[in-house]
This record gives C-alpha cells, structure tokens and sequence, in this order.
C-alpha cells in the first residue's frame, strides 16, 4: 500500500520517538555525571544540588535504561525512564525550589520527549506485532523445549 506524499510511515515515528527519548536519557546521563563530578571537585554545589558519590547510582540506572530503549525499545525501561525523572525532578524542585527557575524550561522539554518515548514504544510494539501478524508470523513466548517442560509438569499444580 503506498503513502501518500507528506505521510510518514507510523513505525518509524514509534522509533523516532524512541529514539528522542533514549538520546534524551543519554544527555540526562551525561549532565548528572558532570554535576557529580563538580560536586565531588569540590567547587561546591551544582545548581544548588548537593551531590554525592551515591548520585552514580543515579547515573548507572539512567544509563541502564537509555540502552534499553534505544536497543530493545523496551516499555519498561520508557516507563520507568519517564517516572524516574518526573519523581526526580519533583524532589529536586521541593529540596531546591532555587533550581525552578534554572531548569524549568529543559525539564519540561525532557518531560515531554519521555512521555512521547512511552508512548512511542507502546506503538512500536504494537505496529511490529500487527505487521508479524499480517505477514503470518507468530510470536512465541516459550520455547519448544519450555514447551514441553510444561505439558510433563501439567499434571503436577507445584511443578515438582
């Protein structure tokens, strides 16, 4: 089925969406190891923000997660991703009220890009699951191997 002209394909706007998110997770990435770095130096705080060696903690699972969108696409990581910083930037804005007008602007942007990744990966997994369908491919959750571990263990309800 052709596209009209100035019609973009949905799946790639699911992945262009996916795809903002996971880049805008990597930059998030990057500015908290910057402000981990300065407040470590000892050139005092970051906008206000008293960081600590503990705030790698936040860089590893931010970083966890912008891989996982951007390699697997993955809605779980899209969605914790989006909660994550919204729960992190609400605490930063009640310990900080200082930092609101710093980085209202940006944090509404990276709001908005995180929400459209949620909603983006949702779509892609939906669109290529319809796509395998049409095309008459079926997705399998369990091996056949799983497969026929379950039905020797079917008659037993605890699996022993």
């Amino acid at each position: 089925m052709a596209k009209a002209k100035g019609q973009t394909d949905p799946i790639k706007a699911a992945r262009t969406s996916v795809k903002t998110a996971g880049i805008l997770g990597l930059i998030s990435t990057g500015v908290t190891v910057l402000a981990v770095v300065i407040s470590l130096s000892g050139a005092g705080s970051f906008a206000g923000l008293n960081l600590s060696i503990y705030s790698l903690i936040d860089v590893a699972l931010m970083l966890a997660l912008s891989i996982l969108l951007l390699t697997i696409k993955s809605r779980i990581a899209a969605v914790v991703l989006f909660a994550y910083f919204a729960l992190s930037k609400i605490l930063q804005f009640v310990s900080a009220p200082a930092s609101i007008t710093n980085g209202l602007w940006f944090a509404i942007i990276f709001f908005v890009g995180y929400l459209q990744g949620v909603f983006g990966a949702f779509r892609y997994h939906k669109l290529r699951r319809a796509a395998l369908d049409e095309q008459g491919v079926k997705l399998e959750v369990f091996t056949e191997q799983e497969k026929a571990q379950e039905s020797a263990h079917s008659d037993d309800p605890f699996g022993k």
